[in-house]
């Protein structure tokens, strides 16, 4: 079995990318595995974490172990992760998966960001994770690549024929459009989530959407753009 990882840091087109590997007929999608982890260690408060975290498995190696070791008819396994869920881990493991990291305009993705949990710190948004992990790949000689979200709205075709291509899996035109509404992989947060994802049927057109910041942001939106401009480099 082929396993691809996403690491991202914006959720909805993260989703909306997940949601279109889900319609490949070879292909099952899992969603935010370590995000159980991730809340346990973080005091952060996001929607419902309570729930979440009665609800999800939050022991790490049992989580790996389960990825390692899983077994499916379909050919690819397609997992959608934020980067930054996986924050004081050994991370080697990541280098048995192809590796794609979807990532976006700093100061977008903090403008709905806030919208769901204000008061974010440069750990919350992913950016340096993602970074991170990009350069231990690199150094094992692995091969993994980046897409600026905005390059994938625009052109979604384009860029998932480019992504399919780096990954050696063929391009299905299926990938393109989906039902409305959720999928039954979805994690139990999605309803707090992927509400633009589940009212749409396919990758949304691409908008610049963000909006002047408060002042106090300016600091973060500079230390994420620092990493943003890095992982830039390496995007398809």
């Amino acid at each position: 079995m082929k396993i691809i990882c996403l690491w991202a840091s914006p959720r909805n087109i993260s989703t909306a990318l997940m949601y279109s590997f889900a319609q490949r007929k070879d292909t099952t999608v899992m969603d935010e595995p370590y995000y159980g982890y991730y809340l346990k260690q973080t005091s952060t408060r996001h929607p419902e974490k309570d729930l979440i975290l009665k609800s999800v498995e939050t022991d790490a190696e049992k989580i790996t172990s389960k990825i390692l070791n899983y077994s499916e008819k379909r050919k690819i396994l397609f997992i959608k992760n934020m980067a930054h869920h996986i924050k004081g881990l050994d991370i080697t493991f990541t280098k048995k998966f192809y590796n794609v990291f979807l990532t976006r305009n700093p100061k977008m993705m903090i403008s709905s960001f806030i919208k769901k949990i204000p008061n974010i710190s440069i750990e919350d948004t992913g950016y340096k994770d993602q970074y991170d992990l990009l350069l231990l790949l690199l150094k094992l000689n692995k091969n993994p690549i980046v897409i600026d979200s905005k390059n994938l709205l625009i052109n979604p075709k384009k860029n998932l024929i480019k992504l399919c291509n780096h990954l050696k899996i063929p391009f299905c035109n299926s990938m393109l459009t989906w039902k409305k509404g959720g999928i039954k992989e979805d994690g139990i947060w999605a309803k707090n989530w992927y509400e633009n994802v589940h009212n749409s049927t396919e990758f949304s057109s691409y908008e610049n959407k963000a909006k002047i910041l408060p002042k106090e942001y300016s600091y973060l939106v500079d230390k994420c753009n620092y990493y943003y401009n890095k992982l830039l480099k390496y995007s398809l």
